[in-house]
């Protein structure tokens, strides 16, 4: 019997090395996919089952669901893993006001909202406000940090922070204060189930200074439907005019949409007047560009309703 050239055989195990390997990628790849179904479905259930801030919206859990699945699944969302959100580093939705000006000239939003327990109130209040302190005054890109208690909760605290572009928040998240106060946090301080949640925006105005004043304040997430975004911006848009030109005791009015989760809107409000701020809100209520805004509201245009948290600065 001929042998058989050895040239032969050299060749063909390469070949049969691949379909090999090809092989075990074809049976391997579903049970990839079904335990990544399996984590996502089981860290799902446990992000539902988180008891809500009161106010909070199935809308807003919804959100932060989306928002905490795709850091833990990028490649399956599409996000990156180690940035707060990916539209930081796109073009901002040609819909919105600010959509002409660079990312690095805007404000730079945060909306933070957490429980305290009560033996951690005093040493909470501590750290939080030299936190604010120093962000004033050593950050150059720090624009505004606002500290406020809820108007309904004791130990419900709520934050509005603005800065230059998201660097301006990177260096923030560098600064030694930002540490201490961080340090405090990692002691686990909070009511459980009433861990910090951040929203995070481009707002909707250029970056600018404000001075921290006594106010009465709101927090507010609003989730519009995809085919009634086209009414809601132009809304939004008159609304914010009116109340920051004809309305005195309006303080600020700023709104942005969501860097994570698309058509996720959060805004932050400031009143002055008698009660404590509260009159400047009422006022804003009884407002015609207000009752624009209501009359969209009554359309049934969101996805959920509207998440509205009330709160006075501290």
């Amino acid at each position: 019997m001929r042998r058989r050239p050895v040239r032969i055989v050299l060749v063909q195990w390469p070949l049969a090395l691949m379909h090999i390997c090809l092989a075990a990628v074809l049976v391997l790849a579903p049970c990839w996919s079904l335990l990544a179904f399996g984590r996502m479905h089981g860290m799902s259930a446990q992000l539902a089952a988180r008891p809500r801030a009161p106010g909070m919206s199935s809308g807003a859990v919804d959100a932060h669901m989306a928002t905490d699945l795709s850091l833990q699944f990028p490649k399956l969302f599409g996000r990156s893993a180690h940035r707060p959100g990916l539209r930081a580093l796109q073009a901002l939705a040609a819909d919105l006001p600010n959509a002409a000006v660079p990312t690095e000239r805007l404000a730079y939003c945060l909306n933070v909202r957490f429980k305290i327990r009560p033996e951690q109130r005093e040493a909470f209040l501590a750290a939080i406000m030299h936190d604010q302190d120093r962000t004033l005054k050593d950050e150059p890109k720090a624009l505004q940090f606002v500290v406020g208690e809820s108007t309904t909760e004791t130990n419900s605290f709520f934050l509005h922070e603005e800065y230059v572009g998201e660097d301006g928040f990177k260096a923030h998240q560098a600064s030694p204060h930002f540490a201490v106060c961080q340090a405090f946090f990692d002691t686990k301080p909070f009511v459980e189930g009433r861990e910090p949640v951040v929203d995070i925006f481009f707002g909707d105005h250029e970056a600018l200074t404000r001075q921290n004043v006594p106010a009465f304040c709101l927090n507010v997430d609003l989730f519009p439907k995809p085919e009634n975004r086209a009414e809601f911006v132009p809304t939004i848009v008159n609304n914010k005019a009116g109340a920051d030109n004809d309305e005195p005791l309006c303080l600020q009015y700023v709104w942005g949409e969501s860097t994570t989760v698309p058509n996720t809107f959060h805004f932050h409000e400031e009143y002055t007047g008698d009660d404590g701020g509260k009159e400047g809100f009422e006022a804003h209520t009884k407002a015609p560009h207000f009752a624009a805004w209501e009359k969209f509201a009554a359309t049934s245009p969101f996805t959920s309703e509207p998440a509205v948290y009330f709160f006075r600065t501290i």
